[in-house]
Order: structure tokens, then sequence, then C-alpha cells
């Protein structure tokens, strides 16, 4: 798909429909953007103590050394090989 400049888009959804990776393939400079986008409904989920608790841990997991991620997406095989075909064609 290309948006109005002509740049190579490509969109991989999460499975559970959550989030969407949207990867742009900028022509004219060959740049590469990769965005996350959440479904506001599940943004809206959680109230601000919460997202606070959250941070906490996530912080007190890096002072420690554990194990933590920011941001996981589930991709499917099928997405998964669109998006490799995508990069191969636009690199």
């Amino acid at each position: 798909m290309e948006d109005q400049f002509g740049n190579n888009i490509f969109f991989v959804p999460c499975n559970c429909g959550a989030e969407v990776l949207v990867i742009t393939h900028d022509k004219r400079d060959k740049d590469w953007n990769i965005s996350s986008h959440t479904d506001d409904f599940y943004n809206l989920q959680n109230n601000a103590w919460e997202i606070f608790k959250h941070r906490v841990v996530l912080v007190w997991k890096i002072l420690v050394g554990r194990e933590y991620s920011f941001y996981d997406i589930l991709v499917s095989d099928k997405n998964m090989q669109e998006l490799m075909t995508f990069v191969k064609e636009n690199m």
C-alpha cells in the first residue's frame, strides 16, 4: 500500500486486535518508520492508578535486573511472512 507521498506502508495487526504495527518506507530518504498504535478502547480501560502502578513495577524490575518488556505484540505466521516479503521488496 502507498500513502499520498508514494511511500510504502505495511500494517501488522496484533492477533488480539488491540495493537497494530505500522511500517513505512520512505522511498526518497530510504528511511524506515516503525510505530505501534493501540486501539483507544484498550487504552482507556486502565485508570491513572493502574498505569502508575504498572510503571513503578517496570522501574523496579529494571533496578533489580529482572526481565521486563514495555510492549508486546503477537503476530501470526501469515502476517510475519507478509512483513518479511514487504521488507525484502523495499530494500
